[in-house]
């Protein structure tokens, strides 16, 4: 969570590289708490997803979506 909090000043503060480079941490982090295929995962790579769309990396954004998707799919069915 911390990580997240601290990406969205980075964003706030116009340092989208740093700002991604924490939301990888609270990927890895909420990988190795939570599981791989956990609600706390999909939201990570949403927020990746978010933060590399507001960079114009589309090609990237749409990676990290379907990832989120794809697990979410997962838990929900």
């Amino acid at each position: 969570m911390i990580f997240s909090n601290l990406a969205l000043m980075y964003q706030d503060a116009d340092k989208q590289q740093s700002a991604i480079n924490c939301l990888f941490e609270a990927l890895e982090r909420n990988s190795l708490m939570y599981g791989a295929e956990s609600i706390k995962v999909a939201n990570s790579y949403q927020s990746l997803a978010l933060a590399h769309f507001d960079i114009h990396d589309f090609k990237k954004a749409i990676e990290f979506q379907e990832k989120g998707l794809s697990i979410l799919r997962k838990v929900y069915s």
